[in-house]
């Protein structure tokens, strides 16, 4: 086959992938902090407001291709998860402590601040009879304002007790980060517009991710179980590869940047040729990729998928790597 054929009879299976998500910091007393991702100065929009970080998502992109009609699509582990887990908060909780111990000092500010305008306000409910004698002029007002203060006082004594506690290892060992995340994809051709387009219209779950940490890969399915019509479905190959064999990637490189077009998204092919004998973990090519490639299929000259791309050598654009085809056993294939 030529390229030409591979990338018209093939290109209709490689999609785009949106991960749409944020992060639930759980503390053991059930007090929960959201935040988008990390940054230089540490956790991104750090809040305790859920509403508020729905509006300030972090958003990741990435190619993936479909393996069956039941709508399984092979990506990178990458592209589906994040950096930050359990782990990494453990072995960064000093420096996570000393964040949350700022904005909870931020908190308790603003609370008090709160608790300092009910309290005019009460005053204003207040007056003296020609006797001296206080008069509520607004009894039910009083009532609402005192219960509000009651529960400002209880939140009060409840962040106290949070910064009191962060430096006790109990309750370092009791903090639970979770990953909310929404994944959708987009077909080469698409008219997207909004991440709605992703989202919404062609909405996905994980399946499987590969706990080897050399086996970049992940599964995820469409929710409807189902494979469009007439969109090509990947086979893989075991042949051996060979120093200066002829590779293709169809793929999303830059993501949305590239693939926007006038007629929809649009998918590329790159080229390239093996550089090194391959091993059990890695293939290394000269096919150049950017950002938003990660998960392309790489292809031999009959378009069947020899490896997954997960990766580029730093500093570099023409050493590239994907995952060998037979890592797929990682994610239960």
């Amino acid at each position: 086959m030529t390229a030409q054929q591979i990338f018209d009879e093939e290109k209709s299976g490689v999609v785009l992938i949106m991960n749409k998500y944020y992060y639930e910091l759980t503390l053991p007393s059930g007090y929960q902090l959201f935040f988008s991702h990390i940054g230089e100065d540490g956790l991104q929009n750090l809040t305790d407001i859920r509403d508020s970080i729905l509006r300030h998502q972090s958003v990741a992109t990435g190619t993936g291709f479909f393996i069956d009609e039941e709508g399984r699509i092979v990506t990178n582990r990458h592209v589906t998860e994040t950096e930050f887990t359990q782990s990494v908060l453990s072995k960064n909780y000093a420096e996570v402590a000393k964040i949350l111990q700022s904005y909870i000092g931020q908190l308790i500010r603003r609370v008090m601040a709160e608790y300092d305008v009910l309290e005019s306000r009460k005053v204003l409910l207040q007056g003296y009879d020609m006797f001296g004698n206080i008069v509520i002029h607004n009894e039910r007002a009083l009532e609402q304002i005192t219960a509000a203060e009651k529960k400002i006082l209880e939140e009060y004594n409840q962040l106290s007790r949070l910064v009191s506690q962060l430096g006790n290892s109990k309750f370092q060992k009791g903090m639970k980060i979770r990953v909310v995340k929404t994944l959708g994809i987009a077909y080469d051709g698409d008219k997207v517009r909004s991440e709605s387009d992703f989202l919404r219209t062609n909405p996905a779950i994980v399946l499987a991710t590969s706990k080897e940490e050399d086996a970049d890969l992940s599964l995820i399915q469409l929710k409807s179980k189902q494979t469009p019509v007439n969109t090509h479905i990947f086979t893989f190959t075991d042949d051996p590869l060979e120093i200066d064999q002829e590779l293709y990637m169809i793929g999303y490189n830059a993501g949305l940047i590239l693939a926007n077009t006038q007629k929809g998204i649009s998918v590329q092919m790159t080229s390239g040729k093996v550089t090194q004998n391959p091993d059990s973990s890695r293939i290394l090519y000269s096919i150049p990729t950017v950002q938003g490639s990660s998960g392309s299929p790489v292809l031999n000259k009959y378009g069947e998928v020899v490896g997954v791309n997960f990766a580029k050598l730093k500093a570099s654009d023409n050493f590239n790597f994907a995952i060998p085809q037979s890592r797929k056993d990682a994610i239960g294939l």
